[in-house]
């Protein structure tokens, strides 16, 4: 615990740094997250291609026009979780949106070509669809646990623990939020500590399983691990049980 409070604040001091237009710390930023960066992108299913352009602009909006200017990404960083948490949650979220804006243009009605009948200008038909239209633009200047990819998660979670046992829900509350120690369960269910034990693994293990085929049902292409949904819900700034 203590090692992960002090890596957010090198972080939080390496942000800052960067917001002073030192160009030491910016190259640091970038060599040590550039490639974490990438492989959380190509592993939640971005091609190299998407994950290079996602990248490219991620660095581009971190310090807006690289004086720490108020419109710079990085200004929104406030030492809620790790730096590179933070930023994959940023990526992933417009990876997200490029994904449903790749999906909804795949949707469309092919255009009309102008040899139909009626004689119509197919530049007119063009000009009236707009490829966009219902899906929402990407917001870079929101903060990340505001992002829709993370009530996505806060859902999956919800889902999930509907499907627990009233038993299993109050274990895992006791345990996991009220920290309370499992041999204090143990004597009040009068079970041996090791039933508990097992209890809750079975009962995280269903969690999972429940979680992830939730987010795969709501957004098939994206390709989460456990590990990868953590993270996510990590950034949050709310609870999310």
């Amino acid at each position: 615990m203590n090692m992960s409070l002090s890596r957010i604040e090198e972080d939080r001091r390496l942000v800052e740094h960067c917001l002073h237009g030192e160009a030491s710390a910016w190259q640091r930023l970038r060599v040590g997250l550039q490639e974490p960066l990438r492989s959380i992108l190509l592993g939640r299913g971005a091609t190299s291609t998407e994950a290079a352009d996602l990248l490219g602009d991620l660095w581009a909006d971190c310090l807006g026009g690289r004086n720490g200017s108020a419109e710079g990404l990085l200004c929104k960083y406030h030492g809620q979780c790790a730096l590179i948490t933070w930023l994959a949650t940023v990526a992933t979220h417009r990876l997200v949106d490029l994904k449903r804006r790749q999906r909804f243009v795949g949707q469309l009605p092919a255009a009309v070509g102008g040899g139909g009948n009626g004689g119509g200008d197919s530049s007119e038909l063009t000009a009236q669809i707009d490829p966009f239209a219902g899906v929402a633009a990407p917001e870079p200047e929101r903060a990340p646990a505001e992002a829709p990819l993370l009530e996505l998660m806060l859902a999956a979670l919800r889902h999930a623990l509907s499907k627990r046992t009233p038993e299993e829900r109050v274990m895992l509350r006791l345990v996991y939020l009220e920290a309370i120690p499992q041999r204090v369960l143990a004597r009040m269910w009068s079970w041996h500590e090791s039933k508990v034990s097992r209890a809750l693994d079975a009962a995280m293990e269903r969690i999972r399983e429940d979680a992830l085929g939730h987010v795969r049902r709501a957004d098939p292409w994206l390709e989460l691990s456990w590990t990868d949904f953590l993270q996510l819900c990590e950034a949050s700034n709310k609870p999310l049980f």
